[in-house]
């Protein structure tokens, strides 16, 4: 009994520094991490490093009758697996209510999906919409549906 508690310990211990190294931690970084509400590609914050597999990339196409397809995806997906997947990728307004979005579950098994097609009706040209992406481990990821033209 001692020997197999003794190789889960180990176990146990290896998988806590395959994770750490996987999310970037950096023992010598001793600056306190405060979360953020959300993390873009410019501003990605204590998860620096990610912005490729995490920040939502998208195209708009105008469709007919007034509607628009926002397909979301993701630069880089192959980090993603069944304890590591996107949640939900949406639109929302400047008080975070979707006005279009997709959830997905824990993939049973396979890797889970990084893209969704999204259609809205009479889609306005707010400034304040964001394309937004949700990881299960990695919070809340946005961009400007509608970027600031400088």
């Amino acid at each position: 009994m001692n020997k197999i508690a003794e190789a889960l310990h180990l176990f146990l211990f290896f998988l806590s520094i395959f994770i750490f190294e996987k999310c970037n931690f950096n023992e010598s970084d001793t600056k306190p991490k405060t979360p953020k509400a959300e993390y873009t590609a410019q501003d990605p914050g204590e998860w620096e490093g990610m912005e490729s597999s995490h920040a939502p990339l998208f195209t708009v196409e105008k469709l007919e009758g007034g509607k628009t397809k926002i397909t979301v995806t993701v630069k880089e997906n192959s980090l993603y697996n069944a304890s590591h997947y996107i949640e939900r990728i949406g639109i929302f307004n400047k008080d975070k209510i979707d006005i279009v979005g997709k959830s997905f579950q824990k993939p049973a098994h396979g890797l889970p999906s990084t893209r969704a097609e999204l259609v809205v009706k009479d889609l306005s040209n707010d400034p304040h919409l964001k394309v937004y992406l949700k990881c299960n481990l990695h919070d809340l990821w946005t961009a400007p549906l509608f970027p600031k033209s400088d």
